[in-house]
C-alpha cells in the first residue's frame, strides 16, 4: 500500500506539471497564476501528502514539519518536469522559406492546436500565413526578424491593429481549410 501512495503521488507530480506546461503555452498570465494557485499547488499539497504517508510509518499530519520538507523536495521535480514539457514543446521547428526568408511555423503550428485540430491542415495554414507575410514587399522589411524568429502570431496581432485590409487577406488561410471541408 505504501509503494501505491508512493507511485500515485509520482503520477500526480507528472500529470500536474505536463498541464501545467500546456497551460503556460496557451493561456495569458492572470489564467497561469490562478490556475498555479487554486490548482497546482493543492495538487501538489496532495502529492506530497501521498508520498509523504507512504514514506513514513507514522501518520503524516497536514501540520507537520515532515510534509513541508516533501513538499519542498515533491515540489523542485514539478518544477523540472515542467521545464522539461515546456523545453520539449519548444524543439519543435518546422522551417518553410519564402522569398528568401526561412521561417520556424512551429510554434504557429502548436498554437492552432485548439483552433485547427488536423496537424496537416494547421501546416498548411501557417505556411499560408508566413507565405502572405514574406511575399508582401510593403510590409515584408518590417516582419523580417519576426518572420524568421516565428512569431507570426505577433506578426499578426500587429497587422490586426494597423492593416485591417491586409489582415483580411490574412483571414482566407483559415477560410480557405473550412471551404476544403
Amino acid at each position: 500500500m505504501n509503494k501505491l501512495k508512493i507511485i500515485g503521488g509520482l503520477v500526480i507530480v507528472l500529470a500536474i506539471a505536463s498541464e501545467f506546461a500546456n497551460v503556460l503555452n496557451q493561456a495569458d498570465m492572470l489564467t497561469v497564476i490562478f490556475l498555479g494557485i487554486v490548482v497546482v499547488i493543492p495538487f501538489i499539497v496532495i502529492a506530497a501528502w501521498l508520498i509523504g504517508s507512504g514514506i513514513y510509518l507514522f501518520n503524516l499530519s497536514f501540520k507537520s514539519a515532515e510534509l513541508v520538507k516533501i513538499f519542498l523536495l515533491t515540489f523542485i521535480p514539478f518544477l523540472l518536469l515542467t521545464y522539461f514539457f515546456l523545453a520539449k514543446n519548444k524543439l519543435k521547428k518546422e522551417i518553410v522559406t519564402f522569398n528568401n526568408i526561412n521561417i520556424n511555423i512551429g510554434d504557429c503550428i502548436e498554437g492552432t492546436r485548439n483552433i485547427i485540430p488536423d496537424l496537416s491542415d494547421r501546416k498548411i495554414t501557417c505556411s499560408c500565413l508566413a507565405e502572405k507575410i514574406a511575399y508582401e514587399e510593403d510590409r515584408n522589411p518590417k516582419y523580417k526578424d519576426q518572420l524568421q524568429a516565428g512569431k507570426i502570431d505577433l506578426i499578426i496581432e500587429s497587422i490586426k491593429k494597423d492593416d485591417i485590409y491586409f489582415f483580411e487577406d490574412l483571414q482566407t488561410c483559415f477560410t480557405n481549410k473550412v471551404q476544403n471541408k
